[in-house]
């Protein structure tokens, strides 16, 4: 059975369809974790429950939204998901369920064997500010002595996170959207990427009178991203307006891989390997009905992202032609 939702969008009504899933009213509620043991830290309204599978969340989607509908959340949510699976970014997984009627997501807990899940904004102590990689680096570099980790890894996983962000217009990743893995003997880890509902610049939509807007398929679309809520490379990019701002961190991003070959083949690999119209063919497949024109809304904007991609790399091959050693004439999507 499928629960039809109404969307509004500057007096144009667009249709969608969320799936209802997996009733969970018949298990056992327990009260909200803190941040430190479970899966999510804020999401109001927000239930958790205890399955034969361990402890898990019910994301409702009913009060977080800044504006933005709660189907286009859920969507946006799965999508990123859907993406990041394509390249072997590791995600919590989502599964369409329900409570008394309010459709949501479900999701079991992604901390395992006594791990706890830390905000970065907290990893360092609440009052060292961590907004971008590059504080992160020094502070990490300073905190060696209390944490175990592998560098190499833990780099490599948020400049992936970083990237995929940037492909998908992420606007909602900030220092306490970023989660770590904390072992008992203090090892630390990336954990899978979690929160993504505001991927897609579902918070752009609002300004635009509707999906189909030929605003949407231009470069236009970057003057109204809410970009400020990436997580940036470094914090030079501040105060510049949301277009330059997200070229600039993109370029930012691209120098970490100068040198790494592993940097440079996951930016291929993403550039051929991130196929939109799959990603909603799977969404759809678990029993949500995405509306014609929000699927092109989808497909205008990564290609816009690809497109900026490419461009952004041919400039940095002309500064230092050591890098990227592809033909990116010849990269596909």
């Amino acid at each position: 059975m499928r629960n039809k939702i109404l969307l509004k969008n500057k007096g144009k009504y667009k249709t969608l369809k969320l799936a209802k899933g997996i009733d969970i009213k018949h298990l056992k509620k327990i009260k909200r974790y803190n941040y430190t043991e479970g899966i999510s830290t804020i999401g109001y309204g927000d239930t958790w429950f205890v399955t034969k599978y361990g402890k898990g969340l019910f994301k409702s989607y009913k009060h977080y939204d800044f504006n933005v509908s709660k189907d286009l959340r859920i969507i946006s949510e799965l999508l990123y998901n859907e993406v990041a699976k394509q390249v072997g970014v590791k995600v919590a997984e989502y599964k369409p369920a329900n409570i008394n009627k309010d459709v949501g997501l479900i999701s079991i807990d992604v901390a395992k064997n006594g791990e706890k899940l830390i905000e970065l904004s907290e990893l360092f102590g609440k009052d060292l500010v961590i907004d971008n990689f590059e504080t992160f680096y020094r502070a990490l570099s300073v905190y060696r002595v209390d944490y175990n980790f592998n560098e190499k890894e833990i780099y490599f996983d948020l400049f992936k996170m970083m990237i995929l962000d940037e492909l998908t217009f992420q606007e909602d990743r900030h220092n306490s959207n970023i989660h770590f893995l904390l072992t008992k003997d203090n090892t630390i880890k990336l954990s899978p990427i979690i929160d993504n509902e505001f991927a897609f610049g579902v918070k752009t939509i609002n300004k635009f009178h509707n999906f189909g807007s030929e605003q949407m398929r231009t470069q236009d679309f970057l003057k109204t991203h809410a970009g400020y809520m990436m997580f940036p490379v470094y914090d030079r990019t501040t105060y510049l307006s949301t277009d330059v701002r997200y070229k600039e961190n993109l370029k930012h991003l691209l120098q970490m891989s100068y040198g790494r070959k592993e940097y440079e083949e996951f930016v291929i690999k993403c550039l051929n390997n991130i196929n939109i119209e799959s990603a909603i063919n799977n969404v759809e497949q678990l029993g949500y009905k995405i509306s014609a024109d929000y699927k092109k809304y989808l497909k205008d904007i990564t290609d816009l992202s690809k497109q900026i991609f490419v461009s952004t790399i041919k400039e940095t091959k002309q500064i230092h032609p050591q890098c990227f050693d592809y033909d990116v004439e010849e990269i596909l999507w």
